[in-house]
């Protein structure tokens, strides 16, 4: 009887040693997976700052949770047709000494920048920027950018264009020899808006 007790036993142990090792590192495998998916971010974020000479060969979108920063003397080219559109944020750093410059590539007309909607209340700041060569100079679908002192040189068709209830802040705007130098619904003018010789009234 203790013979056989005492061989039941370590097969007993041998058993339980067999069963506890997968279970364990099951248990093991699924925390490791626990305390990665607490670590994940919920979304990537970006920040891509431009200086010099930017010379882009289609559109370019700053994604929604993304930032662009433009930095003082920045001369960004655009191809025909081509725009920046903002769903997220851009920041324009352009001082008096030292204007961001948003140009055309080659021949043809760039679109200049887009607000869109989903840029509403992320903190896009626009600081001395000339627009040369548009088609547009700035469109602001419900979004809310500040713009300090921007000049719209020569847009074929609009300097400023607003829809649905767009609502910036704008000081020191001057738009020169536009086919149309302000397009708005539903909303009140800014500070210091003035439209250059030629232009054709706002």
């Amino acid at each position: 009887m203790d013979k056989g007790i005492r061989s039941y036993v370590p097969c007993l142990l041998m058993l339980i040693l067999l069963l506890g090792v997968p279970l364990g590192n099951l248990i093991d495998d699924e925390n490791r997976k626990l305390i990665q998916a607490d670590h994940q971010p919920t979304s990537a974020r970006a920040q891509t700052t431009w200086s010099g000479v930017v010379e882009l060969t289609d559109s370019y979108t700053v994604n929604v949770t993304d930032e662009l920063i433009i930095a003082p003397c920045t001369v960004v080219k655009l191809p025909n047709a081509a725009r920046i559109f903002v769903d997220g944020r851009i920041i324009v750093q352009g001082d008096t000494s030292c204007r961001v410059t948003l140009d055309r590539e080659s021949n043809g007309l760039h679109y200049g920048i887009q607000f869109n909607q989903s840029s509403y209340g992320r903190g896009s700041v626009i600081d001395n920027l000339s627009i040369e060569n548009s088609m547009y100079g700035i469109t602001i679908y419900g979004s809310n950018p500040i713009l300090n002192n921007v000049t719209v040189v020569n847009p074929s068709r609009v300097g400023v264009d607003l829809f649905s209830s767009a609502n910036p802040t704008i000081r020191d705007l001057f738009v020169d020899q536009s086919g149309r130098g302000f397009s708005y619904a539903d909303w009140r003018f800014g500070i210091g808006l003035s439209v250059g010789a030629g232009s054709a009234p706002v």
